[in-house]
């Protein structure tokens, strides 16, 4: 539920006035049009640093707030950028790999040895397997990978207590804002 929580407001973001969710023309922004219709598939060109730099915080943001012993700070990656790109690009609303389920992947966004970020954007004229809301309407999908993957049957996510109190000092020497 926490999961599909962050991946709501980053819809949200994506459709209320993110500048990524206008900026059609090459990299200019400009106000959304009223009622205009969509190509079947735009692709706008992914998440510029400034945007990148959003969802990494907001994602540390609520990394941290789960008061995780071992929480690993998460830091943004190209290739995971890339993928989460070309997923986002196919306009399906499915898990990647399709093996996983609602209940196991949202998990990701809070699995503590899961550190590198990628997302990406592309603005759909329907959704292939979203609900009738997005399936039928032009709608922005938001898509972002996580590395090195997580969600193990029958492992938790991160373990409560005080934060950074498991962190591996060898590897993350320092305490930033409550992660490793």
């Amino acid at each position: 539920m926490v999961a599909i929580v962050l991946a709501l407001e980053l819809v949200l973001l994506a459709t209320t006035g993110c500048s990524v969710a206008f900026r059609q023309d090459g990299g200019k922004k400009s106000p959304p049009k009223k009622h205009a219709k969509a190509p079947r598939y735009t692709r706008l060109g992914g998440f510029n640093q400034t945007e990148a730099t959003m969802l990494l915080e907001m994602h540390n943001k609520f990394r941290a707030s789960q008061n995780a012993s071992n929480m690993l700070i998460m830091e943004w990656n190209t290739d995971l950028q890339k993928s989460a790109q070309d997923y986002a690009d196919r306009c399906d609303f499915t898990h990647s790999p399709a093996s996983y389920t609602a209940n196991i992947g949202g998990f990701k966004v809070v699995w503590h040895n899961s550190y590198a970020l990628g997302c990406g954007i592309r603005l759909c004229k329907g959704v292939k397997n979203a609900s009738p809301t997005y399936s039928e309407r032009d709608s922005y999908l938001v898509v972002c990978h996580y590395g090195p993957n997580g969600n193990f049957r029958y492992a938790w996510p991160y373990r409560k207590g005080e934060p950074c109190s498991e962190c591996d000092k060898k590897k993350t020497p320092f305490c930033i804002r409550g992660m490793c």
